[in-house]
């Protein structure tokens, strides 16, 4: 909300957001643009310099949110959004894109007069969903300076995840499909792509909660979303198995959430893996709705004080052991 109580719509000006003047930097591909921030901008103003800079950039009304994301795949995408001084710090942070709620505890500054975010090594947390949920899980197991995990809806092992959506019958011509696409790759050099989703399930996202979450998030705030993706990265899933890293988490604090009406991360995979791999100190939360449904809502809600509760027991207290 505005400093009047009100929601924030795209004609609201920064300053009832309480951002002062400022400046702030986006790299994209090596490439650095800076981005002055001034009250007099709307949030609409601020949407269109980021798109100008080289990123998508929405701001959903709805749900209260910015999305910032990358235009281009691979390391041509990469892109950081950083401060320049103090007002752009505290201007990301009330947008919600700053990485750190609590930056006057860690700001400095850089031999160049930058702001900087100093980051605590003891209070270095991951949170990750659905596909990243997966990708946490395999960090938390090998790198020792993270120091409590939540893996919200993971990816549990990618092939048995799309042999569940697709059908054995689907899921084994897709084996054969991949194959040919191998040869036809080295043949031709050329790469091919694949639906994210379909109406008619012929697709990477096969379940129908897929394509009613994919279409209308790209009609309400990804509207220069693709509906596409890459044959490799659909390899890449089959042979993704997040589950043989789980039991090396521990020490490591781990929260698992499980969707139980998930049609995409299957529920009873994560809770098996819970049971079975994970060892303690760990958690599950078990949650009664579908995939998307923590993303927004309710569920959301819920989802994300839980995990915010984890951090907070694990990474804020005064005493704790060292891994």
């Amino acid at each position: 909300m505005d400093t009047d109580g009100k929601d924030v719509t795209s004609s609201t000006l920064l300053s009832k957001l309480g951002i002062e003047d400022g400046e702030i930097r986006l790299t994209v591909g090596g490439e650095t643009k800076s981005i002055s921030l001034k009250g007099d901008m709307k949030v609409s103003d601020l949407v269109t310099q980021l798109k100008n800079a080289g990123v998508n950039a929405n701001f959903d009304a709805k749900n209260q949110r910015f999305f910032v994301s990358a235009k281009e795949t691979g390391a041509e995408g990469d892109f950081s959004l950083v401060a320049k001084d103090e007002n752009g710090l505290k201007a990301l942070n009330t947008l919600g894109l700053s990485t750190k709620a609590e930056y006057e505890k860690y700001c400095k500054k850089d031999d160049s007069g930058n702001t900087i975010l100093e980051i605590d090594e003891n209070k270095i947390g991951i949170w990750g969903t659905s596909y990243s949920g997966g990708h946490v899980l395999h960090i938390g197991a090998v790198d020792r300076r993270v120091k409590a995990v939540v893996a919200q809806v993971p990816t549990i092992n990618g092939r048995k995840g799309a042999e569940r959506k697709m059908g054995h019958e689907k899921f084994e011509q897709f084996l054969k499909n991949l194959t040919n696409y191998r040869t036809e790759q080295y043949v031709t050099g050329q790469r091919k792509m694949y639906p994210v989703v379909a109406e008619d399930g012929v697709a990477a996202q096969p379940h129908p909660d897929a394509y009613k979450w994919f279409t209308e998030t790209a009609e309400t705030i990804a509207p220069s979303w693709k509906n596409e993706i890459t044959l490799e990265s659909m390899e890449h899933y089959v042979e993704y198995n997040p589950a043989s890293f789980i039991e090396f988490i521990s020490p490591t604090p781990l929260m698992m959430i499980a969707a139980m009406d998930d049609g995409i991360t299957p529920p009873d995979l994560i809770i098996e893996a819970f049971e079975e791999q994970a060892k303690e100190p760990k958690k599950l939360l078990k949650l009664p709705r579908g995939h998307f449904d923590v993303y927004n809502g309710a569920t959301f809600e819920q989802a994300s004080k839980e995990s915010l509760k984890w951090f907070q027991q694990h990474l804020l207290t005064k005493q704790r052991s060292k891994i």
